[in-house]
């Protein structure tokens, strides 16, 4: 059970920086000129949604146990990979976005500065779990 640590992590890493994405998006299409304000409100949004999910992970490094077969973690795993690769497509949805050339370079600023955020506790908690099983 302690491989749900890890998937928890995920979860609260990721689903924060989606909502944070998408009032940013809301606020750059409304106003693209705005671009420095969104973005420090991202970033600060985005590292304060990063705390509880390193927390998690620390605690689920400390609570490590061995898995006895890798059947046990195609849940986890497939759990954090949907999660990832849904939150993935809907950033990738708002790419284009209708509106003046100011609009489309922000909000494709913005959807490439994020992408990042959505893989990073992810791709650790599933290494973590890949390493529970040595």
């Amino acid at each position: 059970m302690n491989v749900y640590i890890f998937v928890a992590a995920a979860l609260l890493a990721v689903v924060p920086v989606v909502v944070i994405f998408k009032k940013c998006v809301d606020q750059l299409k409304q106003d693209p000129h705005s671009m420095k304000k969104v973005q420090k409100q991202f970033f600060i949004g985005a590292a304060l949604s990063k705390i509880v999910p390193a927390i998690l992970l620390m605690y689920g490094i400390i609570k490590m146990t061995p898995v006895d077969a890798v059947s046990k973690l195609f849940i986890p795993w497939a759990i954090i990979g949907a999660t990832v690769i849904g939150s993935l497509v809907y950033i990738g949805s708002q790419k284009d976005p209708e509106g003046s050339k100011d609009v489309k370079y922000t909000v494709n600023t913005l959807v490439t500065i994020t992408r990042p955020h959505v893989f990073t506790v992810p791709l650790m908690a599933a290494v973590f779990m890949f390493l529970m099983m040595i």
